[in-house]
């Protein structure tokens, strides 16, 4: 246990705060979680009943309790690292008597030492929490033949994985599937998920229920027009995905050996849940290997599913091998080679040469955006008006809203408000004249100007009469001509 913490501490602290650069999806999470630690169920501008923002009200509360103890986003950010150690605890704790301790230890290692890994524990998606939530339901499934008490932690993960995701639904139906004949656990699996629902949403209803049903019906049409648009190609990307690398190569492999094992009823739960998982996940994405972080709850399985393999032919090269003399240091191999995918990890991340594959999407200066940050708020204060995209947003005090948003509330359909959105929803008058700054950024400039109709919420501004105040290679700031001294 000391070493995985030791592993852990070295891959996951160093430079945090920076290390992966802000992306997007995660300073929206840390933003929606800062309004919620004020008591505001909001998207920047707009009212937020956590439907079409699919992040749910259990992570937004994890990560709140880092913001507020920090005030930044490294305290958010730190929370998450957390799930990735408790993730490996489970796979070598739980592990351990399915596979042995050393298969459990390999496993534990690879998965704190894989890249993807390191990069996306260092942020704040609720794909982390699914993550945690997943491993503990699943593994503890694994466990209930050693006692009953495992059907409650299955619980647990499935609650901590429904409360952070939707998809964590996958995580309730497969380990339902492997009780469905043993109805005296049915309570304890299904109890604890049953009260985080119904506390999150009791809460939604209490404080953000005006728009609650036209956002159900909105992101049901919404995934079914793209599943719509992107089915028919599982088994490209299945390919694609678990070709990626070796690591989801041997990780698929690992899957399979562990359903033809002899033994595999000890495991079963594990490829199952991972297989049936991948297919949902797969059946109609293929950007996964870019935007890795909605695969992100596959990694402790992806892990100890290699971790399994390498160890299994450890063991059958004892057997042709007939136990040769050097067999201790073959035994030793699995987790020799996980302790060196974990230094050469380490030696990336002291490099800072760790980079995601969506770097293009992610902040290029987190130094641009906190002097932008500065300097707006020397120059805002009380009612004053930003808009700008959420890498920046989360470090403001004043009312902000993103250029999506600016876009709908002209009366335009654009990216996440494909149906529209009335203003009654909105918590801020965006008007052009309330507007004192535009912020426009890295993101902006290669994703968010590009959003259907959003060059036309800028013109209807005339933004581009707007004086330059503040510049950097990466941000600019625009003030609005009214309030020009």
């Amino acid at each position: 246990m000391l070493t995985l913490a030791g592993a852990w501490a070295l891959l996951y602290l160093p430079f945090l705060r920076t290390l992966p650069g802000w992306y997007g999806d995660e300073t929206l999470a840390l933003g929606i979680a800062k309004n919620l630690a004020s008591g505001a169920f909001a998207n920047q501008s707009v009212a937020n009943t956590f439907v079409t923002i699919v992040y749910q009200p259990l992570y937004e509360a994890f990560l709140a309790l880092g913001y507020v103890i920090t005030s930044d986003i490294w305290g958010a950010r730190f929370l998450n690292t957390t799930l990735a150690l408790g993730i490996a605890f489970i796979l070598f704790r739980q592990g351990r008597h399915l596979v042995g301790a050393v298969c459990a230890l390999t496993a534990a290692l690879l998965f704190l030492g894989y890249g993807q890994s390191i990069l996306h524990f260092r942020q704040c998606y609720p794909h982390n929490g699914l993550a945690f939530g997943a491993a503990l339901a699943v593994f503890s499934i694994c466990n209930i033949a050693r006692s009953p008490r495992f059907a409650w932690f299955a619980g647990i993960g499935n609650a901590i994985a429904i409360g952070s995701h939707p998809l964590g639904i996958y995580c309730c139906a497969v380990t339902f599937l492997f009780v469905i004949l043993h109805p005296r656990l049915w309570i304890a699996l299904a109890l604890p998920a049953i009260i985080v629902v119904l506390l999150e949403y009791g809460l939604v209803l209490a404080f953000a229920s005006h728009g609650l049903v036209q956002d159900v019906v909105n992101i049901l049409q919404s995934y079914g027009s793209y599943s719509k648009e992107n089915s028919g190609r599982l088994a490209q990307n299945v390919f694609l995905f678990f070709t990626q690398d070796f690591f989801h190569f041997l990780g698929f492999a690992g899957w399979i050996v562990m359903l033809a094992a002899k033994d595999r009823a000890r495991w079963a739960p594990i490829p199952v849940f991972a297989l049936l998982f991948s297919l949902a996940l797969l059946s109609n994405r293929s950007n996964l290997t870019v935007f890795y972080y909605q695969a992100v709850p596959l990694l402790p399985f992806v892990a100890f599913g290699v971790g399994f393999l390498l160890n299994f032919l450890v063991a059958y090269a004892m057997v042709r091998l007939k136990k040769p003399a050097f067999g201790p240091l073959l035994h030793a191999l699995p987790v020799a080679l996980a302790v060196i995918l974990s230094v050469l990890s380490l030696v990336s991340v002291f490099r800072k040469t760790l980079i995601p594959r969506n770097h293009p999407w992610v902040t290029q200066s987190t130094s641009d955006v906190d002097k932008a940050a500065a300097w707006l708020r020397g120059h805002t204060d009380g009612p004053d008006l930003v808009i700008a995209n959420s890498n920046i947003s989360w470090l403001l005090d004043v009312p902000t809203a993103n250029l999506l948003q600016l876009t709908a509330w002209q009366g335009h359909k654009t990216f996440m408000y494909e149906y529209g959105i009335t203003r009654d929803r909105f918590i801020y008058n965006l008007d052009a004249s309330k507007i004192k700054y535009l912020v426009v950024g890295d993101i902006d400039f290669v994703w968010g100007i590009h959003q259907p109709h959003v060059q036309d919420a800028l013109q209807a501004l005339n933004a581009n009469e707007w004086k330059q105040v503040w510049g950097s290679d990466t941000y600019v700031i625009l003030e609005n001509p009214k309030f020009q001294k």
